[in-house]
């Protein structure tokens, strides 16, 4: 009698991680996610997005999870987008060094529910 040969589907899928950012994914921010998330596929998009992007990105990646480092007025779109994965931003610890150097450290990750900006005009 033949045993039967697992099928791919039964074993969880990687998750898809979507990256809005030019900035390089550290080993930090990756041990981080995955501790929460499971084993990660990177998608990174290093370019600038409008919300037409978004939508095409949506389609093409279905990502599980989105990081953004975007203009605040395309942040409630991604996550209008997106929904229901989440949409999350890397916090830094930054630090002023001798000489006025700056030291980036990450910290942790946050998932953004909702950006809200008042302004009036000047």
């Amino acid at each position: 009698m033949a045993t039967a040969e697992p099928r791919t589907t039964d074993w969880p899928r990687p998750k898809v991680l979507l990256r809005l950012t030019r900035h390089a994914f550290l080993d930090e921010q990756r041990e981080y996610l995955e501790k929460r998330f499971g084993v990660l596929t990177l998608v990174q998009h290093p370019h600038s997005v409008t919300k037409d992007d978004m939508l095409v990105l949506k389609e093409r990646y279905q990502p599980d999870i989105v990081e953004v480092v975007l203009p605040v007025y395309l942040v409630n779109e991604a996550i209008r987008i997106f929904h229901p994965a989440p949409v999350v931003k890397a916090v830094m610890k930054r630090e002023v060094l001798e000489g006025g150097r700056v030291s980036n450290t990450f910290s942790h990750y946050e998932v953004l529910k909702r950006v809200s900006v008042e302004t009036e005009r000047l």
